[in-house]
Order: structure tokens, then C-alpha cells, then sequence
């Protein structure tokens, strides 16, 4: 249960040791106990999760009126950085410090919410702090990285996708953002709450403005499931309701909307991994433009398992089984694929439980075929082997 709307939340910056092994302390808890991550920073013995970066760090705790720990997010100067490129890799700095300036820019990472305290305003509080103090420091832009289910959230802010997603070390694929943090038009545009700040500072000078469009041209910054829902169905009707797609059978078009307002719309290029064998991450996608394939790395050798069309579900089994991914899916044309969380199965579940039965229930029915086709398919090779 999410008690955060009745508790008064409180964001201070961890000074002392004490608070910031508690920071330590969290991330471990979040990191590897629920999410089973790996990571080369950890402490096991003590239970935490530090690297270098917090040594150049400033670390914010997010606590309730009893000053327990429930969140807590850190922010870089990049121009405090010995090497940003090898101390951030493998985030693209290169390409933005080319255009500017390195005092002017901050690096937002490790938020993390206690379980009990998400989709609540916990997230809020952090992410408004980390801006206003990003601000008050006169940084101009913000740069994040975040798991595809979650670059919505992260839009809605105002930060923009500005290259293809990158597979992090120990983390998984992850989708680099960046925020132009006083461009009050776009912030308008999207509804971002920060467009609150505008008569309180200065707008974006226009060059810089300029500047951040060039950077995110090939990345609309808009998800058009929550800012045009009409241009979105217009485009993804036919490829979601089609009859030989399962997994909305029972559904009616209009319930369909009612359940996929929770998604995100993450566009990908020719090449970009969309999902990681072994990766820990338990989204699910559903292709709506282009083509992918399954894929498997043996011996030094890409092998080609399935071909993936407009309209099929990947990733089904990590989604209900919180297994591990077991290939590789390789967008093979620039692609637009539709993503659901494990936050989005929890709302549905709270607010519209019959509708996510059904949408389960199809879901299960569509691994069972694909692990029935499976057998088949290793019943035949075997057939072959002895003959």
C-alpha cells in the first residue's frame, strides 16, 4: 500500500556519513534484493552499493516525518569529472560536450523509491529538487539514463531521448536523456509540471535552444500515447486489434485504450538491442512498426531464432515469470514498439481487474503456443538427428 500521499516528505542532502551509508544501504535493497541486478560497486558485507562517482557527488535523501529513508537520488557537475567520458561510458558525453560546455551541464542518477512509496509523488519530490537545484547552481541542462519502461515518466518531465540506447555494464539497456532545464516552450508543449518555474527563471537563450533540438532531432520528445492519443490510435489501431493478435481478444477497442494509456512509445533504429540476453529487466514490448529478430550469440556467431512482426509481443516470459531473458531481439529496421511495465500490470491490477485477466489470460495462451511450437520444432530436429 502507498501511504506517501498522507506522509509529509522531506529531501535534505546528505552531509554526514551516517545518511549516505543509509544511501548505500537502500540502494542495495532496491538494487540487488528486489531487482537481483549485479553490479562491480557492491559491498556485500556491508550490505551497499558505492562507486566513484559518489566521492564527487552530491547525495540527496528523501525522508518521512519520522526521517526514515524511502528515497534518494545523486547529481554530478560533469566539470568536476577527471575523465566524464571514461567516468560515464558508456554514455555519448563526447557528442554533447562538443556543443556545451561542461560547467553547464549536470548528471542525474541512482534515484531510487522504496517499493511501497512508487507511483506516489516520492518520485516527484526527488526528481523537482534534483531541477530546482541543478538551477540555482546555473546548470542549463540535465542528462539521465533510464530503462525503457520508464522513459516516459522521464518525458513528462521534459527530458529527450538524443541517441540510440546503450547496453550499461551490470545494468542492462538503459535510454540516455537530456533536458534543456529552462526551455519553458517545450516544457509547455508536453505539460511538464516544470513548466510551473517559468516566471521564476530566465528562459533558454535561443542558440542553446537551438542546440538541444539538433541533438534530439531524430528522437520525437513527445510520447503520443499521452499528448495525441488520437494520432497514436490512428496509426496503431489495425496493427493491435488484427484478428490473429491474441492478445487483445475479449478487449474491446475502447478498453484497449482504457489499458495501453499506462505505456510508453520507444522508437528504435536499424541495430539497437531491444532487449539483452541474461538481462534482468522484465518489460514488455509490443512491436507496432518495423521488423526485429530473436537472436542467440553462439561461438562468435549471431544466430537468427525468429523473425518478429508488427503486432507480436516479446518478452512475455520475463514479464510473467520474472525469469531472465533468455536471447537476444535486435531491431533490423528503424522500429516503434509499445512498452508495458511491471508498474503498469500493478495499476491495471488496482484499478481495472477484469480487463488485465483477460489481457493475462491472452498473454499466457500466446507463451503456451510459443513454447508448444517450441516442442514441436525440437521434436522434429530430433526426428532428423536419427534418422
Amino acid at each position: 500500500m502507498n501511504y506517501d500521499f498522507k506522509i509529509p516528505l522531506k529531501v535534505s542532502l546528505a552531509e554526514k556519513d551516517d545518511l549516505k551509508e543509509l544511501i548505500y544501504e537502500l540502494r542495495y535493497n532496491i538494487y540487488i534484493e528486489e531487482l537481483g541486478k549485479k553490479s562491480q560497486s557492491i559491498d556485500h558485507k556491508r550490505c551497499w552499493i558505492k562507486d566513484d562517482l559518489d566521492l564527487k557527488a552530491e547525495l540527496y535523501a528523501l525522508q518521512d516525518e519520522n526521517n526514515k529513508l524511502i528515497g534518494t537520488v545523486r547529481i554530478n557537475q560533469i566539470d568536476r569529472l577527471d575523465n566524464p567520458m571514461e567516468e560515464l561510458y558508456p554514455l555519448p558525453i563526447q557528442n554533447i560536450l562538443n556543443v556545451i560546455d561542461a560547467s553547464s551541464i549536470t548528471y542525474v542518477s541512482r534515484l531510487m523509491i522504496r517499493k511501497d512509496y512508487r507511483g506516489g509523488k516520492a518520485f516527484s519530490k526527488l526528481a523537482f529538487h534534483a531541477y530546482q537545484k541543478a538551477i540555482e547552481k546555473n546548470h542549463e541542462f540535465s542528462i539521465c539514463n533510464t530503462r525503457p519502461g520508464l522513459v516516459t515518466l522521464y518525458e513528462q518531465l521534459g527530458y529527450r531521448r538524443f541517441c540510440a540506447g546503450k547496453e550499461f555494464p551490470n545494468i542492462g539497456f538503459q535510454i540516455p536523456m537530456i533536458m534543456a532545464l529552462k526551455d519553458y516552450e517545450h516544457f509547455h508543449r508536453i505539460g511538464s509540471p516544470l513548466y510551473r518555474y517559468k516566471n521564476r527563471y530566465k528562459k533558454i537563450e535561443h542558440f542553446k535552444k537551438i542546440i538541444i533540438e539538433q541533438l534530439c532531432t531524430c528522437y520525437p520528445a513527445i510520447n503520443r500515447l499521452l499528448n495525441n492519443e488520437k494520432e497514436f490510435w490512428e496509426n496503431a489501431e489495425d496493427t493491435l486489434q488484427k484478428k490473429e493478435n491474441a492478445l487483445f481478444n475479449g478487449i474491446t477497442k475502447i478498453e484497449s485504450k482504457s489499458l495501453l494509456k499506462f505505456g510508453t512509445i520507444l522508437e528504435c533504429s536499424a541495430g539497437e538491442k531491444i532487449i539483452k540476453e541474461e538481462e534482468e529487466q522484465n518489460e514488455l514490448f509490443i512491436l507496432l512498426k518495423g521488423y526485429a529478430e530473436v537472436s542467440k550469440n553462439k561461438d562468435g556467431k549471431r544466430i537468427c531464432l525468429a523473425l518478429i512482426n508488427p503486432g507480436d509481443v516479446i518478452g512475455e516470459m520475463a514479464f510473467l515469470t520474472n525469469k531472465k531473458r533468455s536471447a537476444d531481439v535486435i531491431s533490423i529496421t528503424n522500429s516503434e514498439v509499445l512498452v508495458l511495465t511491471e508498474n503498469f500490470l500493478e495499476k491495471c491490477m488496482n484499478t481495472q481487474s477484469k480487463l488485465i485477466s483477460i489481457f493475462l489470460l491472452n498473454l499466457s495462451r500466446q507463451l503456451a503456443k510459443k513454447l508448444a511450437d517450441t516442442n514441436d520444432l525440437v521434436l522434429k530436429l530430433s526426428a532428423r538427428v536419427n534418422e
